[in-house]
C-alpha cells in the first residue's frame, strides 16, 4: 500500500522539495498499484485517467482524535466520472463508485481520511468511427481533469482545508496507443503520436483556489493539460478556439 502518512514533520516543517519528492512517490506508487489491479474498486479497463488533489497537510503523520466520517448531505456533493451509483466506506477512507460489479466500474472517487482526493476515469479510451484501433479520447480527459479540479475546490472547502494544494494526472494503460483529437484528424495516422511508455505521471501544480480563474481554470490547468498532450508529440492541447483553452467546444 502506499502510505500518504510518511512523516512525523508538520507540513510547515517540511521544504516544499522534500514535499514534492513525498507527493511523487506516493502518486507514482497509486499508479503502480491501479496498473496492477489493486486500487480500491475493480477496473475493467487497462487504459485510465487518474486526477490526484493533495493538500500539502495531508503528508503529515497525524493522530487520530475523533471518529472520522462524511456527513450525508457533502457524499452527494463529490463528483465521479460517469455519475456514482455506489458509497462506501473503506479501509482508507470513503469511496463513491460509479457502476456496480467487475464489468461495469465506469470510474470512481476514493476520498482520503488525510484529505487527498484521487478521481479515476476507467472510460477514456475505446473505437472511433471504423478505425480498429482503441484510441484515448484525449478531449474527454481534459473535461474530467477540468470536473474533478472543480469538485476537489468544492470538497476541500467543505472539509475546512486551508493549505496549499497540489495537483497531478497519471494516465495509466497508453502504450502504443493514439490520441484521439477530432473525426477530420482520423485519418492521418501521424496527428498525434503512440506513447512508448504504458504509465505517464505528470509533474505536480501547485493550485490557488483562492484565485477567481473562471472555468475551466486555464490559468492553473492548462500548464498540466500541455504536459498530457506533449507525451502524445504535439507542444500544446489541440483544443482551442481563436486561442482559447475550450475543452467543452463541440469540435468535428
Amino acid at each position: 500500500m502506499c502510505d500518504e502518512e510518511s512523516t512525523n514533520q508538520t507540513p510547515d516543517g517540511l521544504e516544499e522539495s522534500k514535499l514534492l519528492e513525498k507527493i511523487e512517490k506516493w502518486r507514482k506508487c497509486r499508479g503502480q498499484l491501479l496498473e496492477q489491479g489493486k486500487g480500491p474498486a475493480p477496473i475493467p479497463s487497462e487504459v485510465m485517467g487518474v486526477f490526484h488533489v493533495i493538500p500539502a497537510g495531508s503528508l503529515a503523520r497525524r493522530v487520530l482524535s475523533q471518529s472520522w466520517s462524511v456527513p450525508e448531505q457533502d457524499k452527494r456533493q463529490i463528483y465521479v466520472p460517469h455519475q456514482a451509483t455506489n458509497y462506501l466506506y473503506n479501509a482508507e477512507g470513503f469511496l463513491a463508485v460509479a457502476g456496480f460489479g467487475k464489468d461495469s466500474c465506469a470510474g470512481y472517487t476514493q476520498l482520503f481520511r488525510s484529505g487527498m482526493l484521487e478521481y479515476v476515469d476507467c472510460r477514456c479510451s475505446g473505437q472511433v468511427g471504423n478505425s480498429a484501433e482503441s484510441m484515448i479520447y484525449g478531449q474527454l480527459i481534459e473535461q474530467f481533469i477540468v470536473q474533478s479540479y472543480e469538485n476537489a475546490r468544492l470538497v476541500l472547502q467543505m472539509m475546512g482545508n486551508k493549505e496549499p494544494v497540489y495537483i497531478g494526472f497519471t494516465f495509466i494503460g497508453i502504450a502504443d496507443k493514439r490520441f484521439y483529437i477530432s473525426y477530420r484528424h482520423l485519418g492521418f495516422s501521424d496527428a498525434t503520436t503512440k506513447p512508448r511508455k504504458n504509465i505517464f505521471v505528470s509533474p505536480e501544480v501547485l493550485a490557488d483556489f483562492a484565485s477567481d480563474d473562471p472555468s475551466p481554470y486555464s490559468g492553473t490547468l492548462l500548464p498540466l493539460i500541455n504536459t498530457i498532450w506533449q507525451v502524445a508529440g504535439l507542444s500544446e492541447t489541440p483544443f482551442k478556439l481563436n486561442q482559447e483553452w475550450t475543452p467543452f467546444h463541440e469540435y468535428r
